[in-house]
């Protein structure tokens, strides 16, 4: 084995180990715990103050009471049934106040409550094989650093499995265009070309022609049975999307779309716990209080500047519009902080 592969070993194991502990503390036993299961991480914890514990249980509790069953079902661990119960013993006795109470959910006993909590909180390995180091969020999604430069607008575009939305933002971060589309006439489990083709098309006809397409690029790890179709659904129209916005790249030489990672729009905000995305509805809601409060209208350091119609738009969508709505403007801000400000910052640092 080379010394680079036995390196990796040795930081996977020490990952490994370290997401380990923190999960036995979490759903291992204390000697005053009733159940003997469980940290509530209200008590156990108090007597030594804010703890990395506090935080691990914070999120999980935070996750199972915001997630859908549909995101629920997603995780690792969680069955289609166990994300049922989840969500109904939620509805029927409120959210949960600490990890322990999940062990009242039908279907989830000790050891399948570590195996969720550890599923929860064990990141993913990431190690650069390239040898080139650090690379820029620019090089990343596949741009020029000139390029990005001389970007002027962007439309973000989020799909899912029944609607698709988008948000058409220039460079000041003024949002011209924030649309939900439904996708009617298919279907997960139905293929059918020719409807999805019309759809994609139709969508591409109501957009704005931007400087570039953002497209978020959702990594599906824990895909079953259950989850496949609806999973191979949403990748297809992602897929189909894509190439259809790129349809002259190979003649004209510049990409005219980009993926950017589900995961690193989450982090951005504060949204990822493991390797799940929690809602980013209150995050957007924040924003919009934010633009009708604020007094000066030619503040710089407004994440987004929006309309009252804006506004409306989103508080007056459902709750599955609202999540779309909410992914698209959120990749769109992503997209201007990680990659077009930094592009902006290392150049100013050149002599």
């Amino acid at each position: 084995m080379s010394s680079f592969a036995k390196l990796c070993c040795r930081l996977r194991f020490s990952a490994q180990v370290t997401c380990s502990r923190s999960v036995r503390r979490l759903c291992q036993g204390a000697s005053n715990s009733k159940d003997g299961v469980l940290l509530s991480g209200k008590s156990d914890l108090s007597n030594v103050g804010k703890s990395d514990d506090d935080e691990d249980s914070t999120k999980i509790v935070q996750l199972v009471n915001t997630a859908s069953e549909k995101d629920l079902a997603a995780m690792k661990h969680v069955s289609p049934n166990i994300a049922t119960c989840i969500v109904s013993h939620r509805e029927a006795n409120g959210p949960f106040a600490e990890v322990r109470e999940l062990l009242k959910v039908p279907g989830i006993g000790r050891q399948t409550l570590q195996r969720i909590c550890r599923g929860i909180l064990k990141p993913p390995l990431q190690v650069d094989v390239s040898g080139n180091g650090a690379t820029t969020e620019a090089q990343q999604a596949g741009i020029a650093a000139s390029r990005i430069e001389s970007l002027q607008d962007i439309v973000a575009v989020d799909v899912g499995l029944r609607h698709l939305s988008w948000v058409y933002m220039t460079r000041d971060r003024q949002v011209w265009q924030w649309r939900v589309k439904d996708i009617v006439d298919i279907k997960a489990g139905k293929w059918d070309p020719p409807a999805y083709h019309k759809m994609v098309t139709d969508a591409i006809a109501e957009m704005p022609n931007p400087d570039l397409y953002v497209l978020e690029h959702q990594p599906y790890v824990n895909a079953n049975k259950a989850t496949y179709q609806m999973l191979l659904f949403q990748r297809t129209l992602q897929s189909m999307l894509f190439t259809a916005l790129n349809h002259d790249q190979k003649e004209t030489g510049t990409p005219h779309v980009i993926s950017m990672l589900h995961t690193q729009v989450g982090r951005h905000f504060g949204l990822q716990v493991g390797g799940t995305r929690m809602s980013g509805q209150d995050v957007v809601a924040k924003i919009l209080r934010e633009e009708a409060e604020r007094e000066d209208e030619n503040d710089e350091d407004l994440p987004a500047r929006l309309s009252w119609e804006d506004a409306e738009t989103f508080h007056s969508a459902t709750k599955h519009e609202k999540e779309h709505l909410a992914n698209c403007l959120l990749q769109a801000i992503a997209f201007y902080d990680l990659v077009v400000d930094r592009v902006e910052t290392d150049r100013a640092k050149i002599p």
